[in-house]
């Protein structure tokens, strides 16, 4: 027996897994095979984001019900997956060509204690961007996000908008 315990899906699904206890708030919500979880919505009342393969899946226009396993996605592949997944390409806006600053951050730092989470940030954020923040655990992301929502205040550095 082995037990996995994960809060991002596809590191789960990664591994064949028998069943998934879905726990929120500290009760078990679902003890489901995992391909029946995926094709719930489960995930979203839980407030846990599905795989994105799924959700690409979803937008295609595809029933997840006509898949019979949806754990492996690299067993997901089909002329008629490729075709509805094909369509929609392109629905995403472009990114604004006129980089109108939004906000800047410049030789922005912060730590806990002693221990540096933010060092030297210098960054401008353009109006209409979208922007993706990604690193490890501990990075400092949710840091850094907190920093720039005013929840915290800098210790060294400033602001601009």
């Amino acid at each position: 027996t082995t037990i996995i315990i994960e809060h991002r899906l596809e590191e789960v699904l990664a591994a064949p897994v028998d069943r998934v206890i879905l726990i929120d708030e500290g009760k078990i919500i679902a003890d489901i095979a995992p391909t029946e979880l995926l094709k719930s919505d489960l995930l979203s009342k839980c407030g846990i984001r599905e795989p994105l393969y799924i959700t690409a899946l979803k937008r295609s226009g595809l029933s997840l019900t006509e898949f019979p396993d949806l754990t492996q996605v690299d067993q997901l592949v089909s002329p008629k997956i490729a075709a509805a997944l094909a369509k929609q390409q392109g629905t995403f806006c472009s990114p604004s060509k006129k980089k109108t600053p939004l906000l800047t951050l410049k030789d922005v730092s912060f730590h806990f204690s002693k221990e540096p989470i933010i060092k030297g940030i210098d960054i401008t954020l353009h109006q209409g961007e979208m922007v993706s923040l990604v690193g490890h655990n501990g990075a400092g992301k949710s840091t850094w996000s907190i920093l720039i929502t005013g929840f915290l205040p800098f210790q060294k550095g400033e602001l601009v908008c």
